[in-house]
């Protein structure tokens, strides 16, 4: 955490560490945080965009993600995203590859 914090220390980027205890007890439930440690991404314009586990294992994933807000370098995967799963309808068939 604070590694990453100080990485994008001068992009504009701010940090806030808050532990749980009695007195945050009421904030961490009001933003359903599932499971420390929690990280919540939040874009000037759009507000929440991400909210993810943020340990060991996923830092990696966290860093990537930052980036991709900050720097506007995102991973675009292989396939497209299915609407499906995003909307819950979609009018393509995403079966067929001419469709991606």
């Amino acid at each position: 955490f604070y590694k990453l914090a100080a990485d994008f220390y001068d992009k504009n980027v701010k940090f806030v560490e808050v532990p749980l205890n009695k007195n945050t007890a009421v904030l961490h439930e009001a933003l359903e945080v599932p499971s420390l440690p929690w990280t919540h991404i939040y874009h000037p314009d759009a507000g929440l965009v991400e909210e993810r586990k943020v340990n060991k294992k996923h830092i990696a994933d966290v860093r990537k993600c930052l980036r991709c807000y900050v720097y506007g370098e995102c991973d675009m995967a292989d396939e497209p995203a299915n609407c499906m799963n995003l909307y819950g309808e979609c009018d393509l068939d995403f079966e067929d590859p001419a469709n991606w």
